[in-house]
């Protein structure tokens, strides 16, 4: 087993595996335990999806009903067809034709009074369990009275399949299904010009169901998903609106992205959630790099939207549910160039953190192959923004929450009087352990060296350190050498949604949680750790790039104020004060408005920021 085989076993990167032997640690501990630490893809936990519920007060009951389930013993698909055969039960579509309180699921669905098209669904699913599942005597009745009223879920079967499977397995795979208010807020603005639906990647069917509904007949949507699980559910769903052959003939078993055509007409909306992040083998990456080879990502997501592109023919329309990284990240400027000139957006929504267990924003974008439009609009503030904003940034950042006054604002601070980051500054990243607990003590021990933190920094100052570094710094996965951190510098956060900086004259050590920016001239210290703590640093970071990570090309991307002496000698006193107090004085903000001749509208709205 070659080395980036056996890392793909385990869930973790070759370089995580590389460090782990030349720590000497086992493989077979790094299955386990190391795993843990390096990713949550092997996470058993289970998530309640509470953002999925139509009605909230149904998560109790859900997580009953979950429980009962998986306290049977049954595989993921054991347990869903248990729980579709008992569905259909108590919707009666498919009642019981045996009496008693036991059975097993082979029992069930061979005697079951489903229509023939049913019947032959479930069978060829029971087919698919093992000799051992089929024939378990198990309870005929999962439902409980009380738990009836789960029926008002639009999608129940989606939401006892993602409460029952696991944090690491819907990581793996990128697998989010969608609330319904979303899906709606996608589909109804575009359902009069779209006489037809088709998601490639379908999941439980959700998109299937409400277009169906909404034209009154399945005819309308066709799905297709490489998960044989959720396209039983899919399949489940349309058949309990529409209870006809059809229902269960539109969603088909099967990869969207591999080769042969989706054959689109104008009229057919594409509208999907597609798998974000999700993770292949390396057999699928060489074929996916080689299908598609603008994108250099390797991002999932991107791969669907390149596609889509691809097989829409001119004048269609898609739309999708994206992370919002997708639209800020560098990494990702492959898509947004992509989308920008072949299929540009015309409407972006704003969702927020959607997903519980998700760190992600969340934004929807429709977009129109071949279209014409110059501007997109942006819900819900109902703004139209230009799109050449967006195909003249370098990076094609495609910033939707930065509105026409925000960029009027951050035009007055890049033309005013300012200087770039000076070139020769030095860069350090913090220390990567590969293994906190074995490195990093919360108290120091003979040999030991304090270490500063991201919880540690504060604007201006830090905290006294708590954390203390162990061990020998040539087992440590990253690091440089004790010596070259120990000069005064500015330490930063590097991952959180405001910018953090932090005077270090004592030269410590930092965790990779903080990074350090050394410049060239020691008194510029005082002017960059002033700049980086104001109100308007903090609005012109959030609006440039809305980013989770402080990186560095970024930094390097924005200007600094050229102070001139009266303003120095001011600033100098200010960051005394904020060492002090571990904020920036209010004194301070004044200065930086001042310096950009800021008016009172828009110092208002840098503050509401």
């Amino acid at each position: 087993m070659t080395l980036q085989e056996k890392a793909d076993s385990l869930s973790v990167s070759p370089h995580t595996l590389r460090n782990w032997k030349r720590r000497q640690e086992s493989v077979s501990s790094g299955s386990g335990d190391l795993t843990s630490r390096a990713n949550k893809l092997n996470s058993h936990r289970l998530i309640l999806p509470v953002e999925l519920l139509s009605h909230p007060e149904n998560a109790v009951r859900l997580t009953a009903l979950s429980r009962r389930l998986k306290e049977t013993g049954l595989s993921l698909s054991g347990a869903l067809l248990y729980f579709a055969l008992d569905y259909l039960r108590i919707k009666g579509i498919a009642p019981a034709s045996f009496e008693g309180e036991t059975g097993s699921l082979e029992k069930k669905v061979l005697e079951s009074a489903a229509p023939d098209e049913l019947k032959g669904m479930l069978r060829d699913f029971l087919e698919t369990l093992p000799p051992s599942e089929r024939i378990r005597p198990l309870g005929v009745r999962l439902f409980r009275e009380e738990e009836r009223c789960l029926q008002q879920e639009y999608d129940l079967p989606g939401l006892i399949y993602q409460s029952l499977r696991q944090e690491g397995k819907r990581s793996r795979h990128g697998s989010w299904f969608t609330p319904r208010p979303v899906v709606d807020a996608l589909l109804r603005p575009r359902l009069k010009q779209h006489s037809r639906l088709f998601d490639p990647c379908c999941g439980s069917g959700l998109f299937l169901c409400r277009f169906a509904e909404l034209k009154g007949s399945v005819a309308t949507v066709r799905g297709v998903d490489r998960d044989p699980l959720a396209v039983f559910l899919a399949r489940l769903n349309l058949y309990l609106r529409f209870p006809v052959p059809a229902s269960l003939e539109a969603v088909s078993l099967g990869d969207s992205l591999s080769p042969g055509s989706w054959h689109l007409s104008s009229g057919t909306l594409t509208a999907t959630n597609p798998p974000w992040g999700a993770h292949f083998s390396q057999t699928e990456k060489k074929a996916l790099r080689s299908r598609y080879p603008r994108i250099c990502s390797g991002e999932s997501a991107s791969y669907f939207l390149a596609r889509t592109v691809e097989e829409m023919p001119p004048g269609a329309a898609a739309a999708f549910l994206l992370p919002e990284a997708l639209f800020y990240v560098k990494a990702h400027r492959d898509i947004r160039k992509l989308l920008l000139s072949e299929a540009p957006p015309e409407e972006i929504r704003e969702w927020g953190r959607l997903f519980k267990g998700v760190y992600s924003e969340v934004l929807s974008c429709r977009f129109i192959r071949k279209g014409k439009q110059r501007t997109v609009k942006v819900l819900p503030r109902g703004e139209t923004l230009p799109l050449k904003r967006f195909r003249q940034e370098n990076d094609k950042i495609i910033n939707s929450h930065c509105s026409a006054v925000d960029q009027s604002i951050i035009d007055k601070i890049e033309k005013g009087t300012v200087r770039p980051l000076p070139g020769d500054c030095r860069w350090l990243l913090g220390v990567v352990t590969g293994d906190n607990g074995r490195f990093v003590q919360d108290s120091p021990s003979p040999g030991s060296l304090p270490l500063l933190t991201g919880k540690e920094l504060k604007a201006f100052a830090s905290d006294p350190v708590r954390r203390y570094l162990s061990g020998e710094i040539s087992a440590l996965q990253q690091s440089r050498k004790p010596e070259e951190y120990g000069e005064a510098k500015l330490v930063y956060r590097f991952i959180g949604h405001r910018p953090v900086f932090s005077l270090d004259r004592e030269g410590l050590m930092t965790l990779n949680s903080a990074n350090s920016l050394i410049p060239p001239e020691p008194g510029e210290l005082k002017e960059m750790v002033f700049w980086y703590n104001s109100a308007l640093f903090r609005f012109l970071w959030n609006k440039k790039y809305r980013s989770v990570k402080m990186l560095r090309h970024q930094l390097v991307s924005l200007p600094l104020p050229l102070w001139n002496k009266d303003e120095k000698r001011e600033l100098t006193a200010l960051v005394k004060e904020g060492e002090k107090r571990q904020d920036m004085p209010p004194e301070g903000d004044r200065l930086i408005f001042r310096h950009f001749d800021l008016t009172e509208r828009e110092i208002r709205l840098v503050l509401e920021n």
